[in-house]
């Protein structure tokens, strides 16, 4: 999602989704789920935003979430051996946060694999207020991610293990490849393989009789 750039440089070449969600900086208690399959090098790929609160990423096979307070950031990463973001399949995962409580625990889990637990995390600072907007992916110019995102659901509660674990078996259907990702978004073209395409600088009166002796039926420009 978003091409990489750098400083203020803005660019929404990419499949970032911007979701409105007025109320959600007030929620004291909430999980956060999706599935998500890393397509090549993520040195830091964000999938969820929700600014200026806090925002989840991947680098590399690291999980990581981070909160802003006061305007600095905080980040909590999984480490170690339960580092497990696999490229190229399908992973599953979800954040319970509490809110009010400053904590957190991270589930992940696969096609194959039941949601574990791979880290719990205490003294989250509260995030900043003000956030209106869900950004799945980036439309930033930095920290883009590179792969697919889907079933992303947000709840106003905190999901037990057993919750978790059954939205990851009811949501685990096939998934399509990138490949079928890509045929469904190609906008039907504008030209067909038995079209001519002519463009000229030809503008005097007989310009219109060279044309034809192309057998051109597309004119794409003309220099008057």
């Amino acid at each position: 999602a978003s091409s990489r750039g750098g400083g203020s440089q803005t660019s929404q070449a990419g499949g970032a989704v911007e979701v409105p969600v007025a109320g959600l900086d007030s929620v004291t208690q909430l999980t956060l789920a999706l599935w998500f399959q890393p397509l090549g090098e993520n040195t830091l790929g964000r999938l969820l935003f929700f600014g200026p609160g806090w925002d989840l990423f991947i680098g590399g096979e690291q999980i990581s979430f981070k909160t802003k307070h006061d305007g600095k950031d905080q980040a909590f990463a999984v480490t170690g051996d339960a580092k497990s973001a696999a490229e190229g399949t399908w992973n599953f995962l979800a954040i319970a946060y509490d809110v009010a409580a400053g904590t957190a625990t991270c589930y992940h889990g696969g096609t194959d694999q039941p949601a574990r637990v791979v880290a719990e995390w205490t003294g989250i600072p509260s995030p900043d207020p003000g956030g209106t907007v869900l950004t799945v992916g980036n439309l930033g110019g930095i920290r883009p991610f590179r792969g697919l995102v889907d079933e992303v659901r947000v709840y106003d509660q905190l999901l037990t293990a057993d919750a978790v674990e059954a939205l990851r078996s009811a949501t685990m259907q096939a998934r399509p490849t990138l490949r079928d990702y890509a045929a469904r978004a190609v906008p039907r073209s504008l030209f067909s393989h038995a079209d001519v395409c002519f463009s000229t600088r030809f503008n005097r009166k007989e310009a219109p009789e060279a044309w034809k002796s192309f057998g051109t039926n597309r004119l794409l420009w003309v220099y008057t």
